[in-house]
């Protein structure tokens, strides 16, 4: 059916198809009473129609997922002053995000994240008091984090990850106090965290991969939501403070790659929901908390999905709440294991467990996490801690039970291998343990679980997940 026949039309979606071409030029002209457009998931090419702008009551147009090229036409930027929710991300488009011609100040969701949009992040959207989700990342943005989002006080996710922004986080985002999520990793951010940064109802924080300093202690405070912190890549000081149990819900705890001293507080065992530590590339000292077992650590299932490997955090399907609130993406989080990171996002992060302690200065020969068993688990623990390897090499190889575990010979770290009665050494340097698996437990080469990397001789190397009982 022709689109000029369709002037009354409200609502159109024909995305997750396979339309290609550009957009019609005069679809505005063709199409001025629709309300809701979605066009995503296709493979239209070729710039974004200026036409739009005669949608007068457009409310939600996505366009993300194509081929698109070009800029956001002034035009439309000031004609559709009824759009609430605009999502161009995945696409070519570049230039700045937006002039100072700009009327799109009913936005409550703006996803532009994806592209090649470069320059600061536009001060026209200052205006847009209503804005609740800020999608931004996987970009060339430069420049400062503005300090008037922080007057943009419905704000509950802040996601621009991956651009090249710089300078310290401003002390107005502490009026933030819907915020949810916030995710500014992979930047250049440097200074240290506003103290007073602790709204109450934040669940995600990631701010990974960039300069900021200051210590550990100034920045954790009670918060009855927080699942998320991750602060790895960075240059914070201190030691993880007595009070990290003022977290109750707090599920992936990342700090890796820091300059963090001190013991780990036996407090860590009091997070019952605490499923991912990192701890490594510090320089923690002391012996390891027993008491861990207590934690969501000794659960879990092991339904587990494949890792994605070095890929940043996909955007899920964009469509349109009624309300018009954001839509929150999966939770994604990094973990490194042998220097191989992995990215885990949904369903998976509430299938697995893991703790990295490596490279850092542990002592102590007791170490014990407890029956570790069906369920998806990554375990790292001696590898740069010298006191700890020679000892608990010794104890796992005599005290396993329940699954086929090795131990890597050069550094002591814990791997999978395969099922295999002979307990000989092969060339590569891991201990292949005769710990047989019931049949009707078998999988990859014995494992249960996802091997990182399987060689041709069916042994699981380092970075392995899969099956054990670590007796202590």
């Amino acid at each position: 059916m022709p689109i000029h026949c369709l002037q009354k039309l409200a609502t159109l979606d024909v995305s997750n198809n396979f339309f290609q071409g550009h957009i019609p030029v005069e679809i505005g002209t063709y199409l001025p009473g629709l309300m809701h457009l979605n066009l995503s998931r296709n493979a239209f090419n070729g710039s974004i129609p200026s036409s739009f702008a005669d949608m007068k009551m457009l409310k939600s147009l996505d366009i993300s997922y194509n081929q698109l090229t070009g800029a956001i036409p002034e035009r439309m930027a000031m004609g559709c002053f009824s759009l609430e929710i605009l999502a161009l991300s995945n696409n070519s488009l570049q230039g700045h995000i937006f002039s100072k011609k700009f009327n799109l100040t009913n936005l409550k969701r703006l996803q532009l994240d994806g592209n090649k949009f470069t320059g600061e992040i536009p001060e026209s959207l200052s205006k847009c008091y209503l804005l609740g989700g800020l999608y931004l990342s996987d970009n060339h943005l430069s420049g400062k984090i503005p300090r008037w989002m922080g007057s943009l006080l419905a704000l509950q996710d802040i996601i621009m990850p991956n651009n090249n922004l710089e300078g310290p986080i401003p002390n107005e985002f502490c009026q933030l106090d819907c915020l949810k999520v916030l995710d500014l990793s992979n930047n250049s951010i440097f200074g240290t965290l506003p103290s007073c940064l602790s709204p109450g109802s934040i669940e995600q924080v990631h701010l990974s991969k960039n300069k900021i300093e200051g210590q550990l202690e100034s920045i954790i405070h009670y918060n009855p939501y927080l699942v998320t912190l991750d602060l790895s890549y960075n240059r914070l000081q201190g030691s993880i403070p007595n009070w990290i149990d003022r977290l109750p819900q707090l599920s992936y705890l990342l700090l890796a790659n820091n300059y963090i001293e001190g013991e780990i507080p036996v407090q860590l065992c009091q997070l019952k929901e605490v499923r991912l530590i990192d701890l490594s590339h510090n320089n923690l000292s002391g012996h390891i908390p027993p008491c861990l077992v207590n934690t969501a650590l000794s659960e879990g299932s092991y339904d587990a999905v494949a890792p994605t490997w070095d890929h940043a955090s996909a955007p899920a399907l964009s469509y349109f709440p009624p309300n018009g609130s954001p839509m929150r993406k999966e939770e994604t989080v990094q973990f490194t294991t042998k220097n191989m990171p992995y990215y885990y996002r949904g369903r998976i992060l509430t299938s697995m467990s893991g703790v990295d302690l490596s490279c850092n200065k542990l002592t102590g020969s007791n170490y014990r996490l407890g029956s570790y068993s069906n369920r998806f688990v990554s375990s790292f623990i001696s590898e740069g801690n010298p006191a700890l390897y020679k000892k608990n090499k010794r104890r796992l190889k005599g005290g396993l039970s329940g699954g086929a575990v090795g131990v890597d010979e050069e550094t002591g770290c814990i791997i999978g291998a395969e099922e295999d009665g002979g307990g000989t050494k092969n060339k590569e340097g891991f201990t292949r343990l005769g710990v047989p698996l019931p049949d009707s437990e078998v999988s990859m080469g014995g494992i249960k679980g996802v091997c990182a990397d399987r060689g041709g001789d069916g042994i699981c190397k380092v970075g392995t997940v899969g099956e054990a009982t670590l007796a202590g």
